[in-house]
């Protein structure tokens, strides 16, 4: 078993290896780690087949470590401070003092951009991907969402407008963060059997201002007639997943500010 490679591509080997992560190398929108290391674990007795795996990635100031059993979903995924008088943690398996488990969030790890760190889901759900932002500081989740195809558009840090002056012992907050990204709504409605209703519901949530639904009839169509004769019927009250181009900012302390920056790109039934 190796870490999960859909977007981490990492290599097993005998040894620790500290290297650059593959996937961040390639994505100009993520920062890159000082380093990597990937420690392989002895399996457990009950299974010996097992090849569990153990990273860590290293940056500035804290430690991103991810614990890979091979079950879906790592076992731990922690942020690990230091500096400003703590130590640099040792890549091992063990709880470092310092070490925040992150307990609400299922899946991977997938990049870091400044103080956020960015995980994925376990798997994907209607053709997109879950996945959160946490602060990497307060150890907060801050966002949550289901990004289409993994695409980010745009990643970016935004300098605070200072408000301290020259009086240096005033502290700046950090950066906001500016995500732009396809998003996949699943609808608490369906578009196919309650068009009006289920429309203004879409609308109201996602603060849309195109009028008109979109057209969903033939995507909810191939699904009828793929459904078995008794559930024809049903399928077309699946909820509607819409996809559209979403931009999210967190600022500083955390708040978050979601809208819409197009309109619907496409619609479908759920699975």
């Amino acid at each position: 078993m190796t870490v999960k490679t859909t977007l981490l591509s990492l290599l097993f080997c005998g040894l620790p290896i500290c290297s650059t992560a593959a996937w961040a190398a390639s994505s100009p929108l993520l920062d890159k780690p000082v380093r990597e290391i990937q420690l392989p674990l002895p399996p457990p007795p009950d299974v010996p087949d097992a090849k569990p795996m153990l990273t860590c990635w290293y940056y500035s100031r804290f430690m991103i470590k991810q614990l890979d059993a091979g079950e879906k979903g790592a076992s731990e995924l922690a942020i690990v401070p230091f500096g400003s008088g703590r130590p640099e943690p040792v890549c091992r398996d063990g709880t470092d003092s310092n070490e925040h488990v992150i307990q609400d969030w299922s899946g991977y790890f997938w990049g870091v951009k400044g103080d956020y760190v960015l995980f994925h889901a376990d798997d994907s759900v209607n053709g997109g991907m879950g996945f959160a932002v946490f602060s990497a500081a307060s150890y907060r989740k801050l966002h949550t969402g289901i990004m289409s195809d993994h695409s980010l558009r745009t990643l970016q840090l935004l300098a605070p407008a200072s408000t301290r002056g020259t009086d240096p012992r005033i502290a700046l907050p950090p950066p906001a963060l500016l995500m732009r990204y396809r998003s996949h709504y699943l609808a608490p409605c369906s578009l196919r059997s309650n068009l009006s209703a289920c429309w203004g519901t879409i609308r109201r949530v996602l603060n849309l201002g195109q009028a008109a639904a979109p057209d969903c009839n033939k995507a909810y169509a191939i699904q009828e007639q793929q459904a078995p004769a008794q559930y024809k019927r049903a399928a077309a009250s699946n909820p509607t997943v819409i996809t559209y181009e979403a931009e999210a900012v967190i600022d500083g302390s955390g708040a978050l500010r979601l809208s819409a920056a197009s309109p619907t790109t496409k619609c479908f039934p759920a699975e």
